[in-house]
Formats: C-alpha cells, structure tokens, sequence
C-alpha cells in the first residue's frame, strides 16, 4: 500500500508537469520566432 499511495500522486502530479513543460517549450518557440522576426 506504501508503494501504491507514493506512486499516484507523483503521475498526478507528472501530467500537469507535462502540460506545463509543453506550454512553456511552445512560448518559447513563439518568443524566439517573434524576436527572429522582428530583427
């Protein structure tokens, strides 16, 4: 059980994780293209 409860709240924890690693690398591809862009 030890193992069960230390397990789910670190994958409930990894998708918000994901989530918010791929809206950071997206605004940052959005940040650079606009710099490039605007040079």
């Amino acid at each position: 059980k030890k193992g069960l409860t230390k397990t789910t709240p670190i994958q409930r924890e990894a998708i918000p994780l994901i989530l918010v690693n791929d809206f950071c690398l997206k605004l940052l591809l959005a940040f650079s293209l606009a710099r490039s862009g605007g040079v």
